[in-house]
């Protein structure tokens, strides 16, 4: 048997030529959709035939049966049309019985305008004093009715979603200005400092609960996790001081220091770039001195200031001279000179500087030094007195000692030495370049700062 391809299949039906219909085929056919009518329920289905049969009889007007077949059509059709209007409107109805929102009123108000529309098309077709002409006249009036009261139900929803988004906007507006409130009134700040707090984060909780002030119990909660982050800190310094060795930088007390030297559980530190808004910044070697609040010296603030506020700066005592510092007179009297002994500069480090950059067990864990005596070789000039401290600064000799180690190479800042200058008004300094300047300044200048130097015992601080 030969192979047929299917391409070539689609080739010949394409090419195949017209067929032609006799007439009697085309009445055959006629008389068939005839017939079925019976069998064909959808009312449209039974027009869209007829209507098709009437196509075809006008093909063949001169068939002898020809015009009977069409009257019997046109009768059909006649009553298919009539149907179709009477089923669109029991549809129509049905759908307003269920419909259950907007949108489906809105579809079945559309569905009746249309029943309405071919049912007067209809009526205009037959005499006014007619029976159908009155039944027309009450389907009419039926769907008008009914088409109003789809639209006042979607009216309705239309009102009731505009009442929803009325409220809902109105809710909305009530819960802003409740934010509004309680964010100015400062219980939202309250609150994200209890959950801080909470999560632990003690430093940034008891900064917020200072700032909210007499706000609630701000200043029981301030003084609750400050006493918090205090504890936790010394911890993680106990831990950080037992690992550390000579020139290696820990954190003590919340500051960057460097570590010179190391000696079983002691480690001498030194703060080589002391904050612009510290207590070691802009300080007279024997002169006035910074005057610190008393709240902010509270026995360890050590981040600066009132719980880290940043009011490291905010020292009363003297209007400031211009500069932003206030200063109050040393406690020494009579001539300034660059005895470390009596020196504003050793009292300030020793009693302001230490309460305010200190919690009270980091105190307890700093050993007393001793500052010995100390010679400008240069100019001749020389420090005998030999004192104990548990802040100090570095001397000439100390620093040469350091540099050549390799441990300590320059400060951040111009610092004071505690060594004399060219005289005993004097003091040596070193720039944050690195030079020693040895002619010295003058011991009153506020301009310059100190690298202050502590021997910590990790143990007591662990303890």
């Amino acid at each position: 048997m030969a192979k047929i391809l299917f391409g070539d299949y689609l080739k010949s039906k394409k090419n195949k030529g017209a067929v032609y219909e006799s007439d009697d085929e085309i009445a055959k056919r006629v008389k068939a959709l005839i017939e079925s009518d019976a069998f064909i329920v959808q009312p449209r289905f039974r027009l869209e035939s007829f209507q098709r049969g009437m196509e075809l009889l006008e093909q063949i007007p001169d068939h002898p049966e020809a015009e009977a077949m069409k009257q019997i059509c046109l009768e059909r059709i006649e009553a298919g049309e009539e149907a179709l209007i009477r089923t669109d409107f029991e549809n129509a109805k049905y759908h307003l019985e269920t419909a259950c929102d907007e949108y489906e009123y809105r579809k079945v108000s559309e569905e009746l305008q249309a029943v309405a529309e071919e049912v007067k098309a209809r009526r205009d077709r037959v005499s006014p004093g007619a029976e159908d002409a009155a039944f027309y006249d009450a389907m009419i009036r039926e769907a008008e009715q009914m088409k109003e009261k789809a639209d006042a139900k979607a009216g309705g929803f239309t009102r009731k979603a505009t009442l929803r988004r009325v409220c809902v906007i109105a809710v909305a507006a009530l819960i802003v200005a409740a934010a509004l409130y309680v964010w100015l009134s400062g219980y939202a700040e309250y609150m994200a400092a209890k959950l801080e707090g909470m999560a632990g984060m003690y430093e940034s909780s008891y900064s917020r609960f200072y700032k909210l002030g007499d706000y609630l119990d701000s200043r029981s909660q301030y003084e609750h996790y400050k006493d918090l982050y205090f504890r936790q800190r010394e911890q993680d310094e106990s831990k950080s001081l037992q690992k550390a060795k000579a020139g290696d930088t820990v954190v003590f007390s919340g500051t960057k220091w460097k570590v010179l030297e190391k000696e079983d559980t002691k480690l001498r530190l030194i703060c080589t770039a002391p904050g612009e808004d510290s207590a070691f910044t802009h300080l007279a070697y024997d002169g006035e001195t910074k005057m610190i609040p008393e709240e902010a010296g509270d026995a360890g603030n050590g981040s600066g200031g009132d719980a880290g506020t940043g009011d490291r700066t905010a020292f009363h005592g003297a209007p400031d001279d211009g500069t932003g510092i206030v200063f109050s007179e040393g406690s020494g009297a009579g001539t300034r000179t660059a005895s470390w002994k009596d020196s504003s500069l050793r009292a300030y480090l020793n009693e302001e500087a230490l309460k305010h950059e200190f919690t009270q067990a980091e105190i307890d864990a700093m050993e007393l030094q001793t500052s010995g005596p100390s010679e400008n070789v240069q100019f001749g000039t020389r420090l005998e007195d030999e004192v104990q401290d548990r802040i100090s600064i570095l001397s000439v000799e100390q620093v040469e000692a350091y540099r050549k180690d390799g441990i300590f190479q320059k400060p951040s800042v111009d610092m004071w030495m505690r060594t004399p200058g060219h005289d005993m008004k004097t003091a040596s300094y070193m720039t944050a370049k690195g030079s020693m300047i040895l002619y010295g300044n003058e011991v009153t200048d506020t301009s310059l700062s100190v690298c202050p130097v502590i021997v910590v015992d990790y143990r007591k601080l662990a303890s």
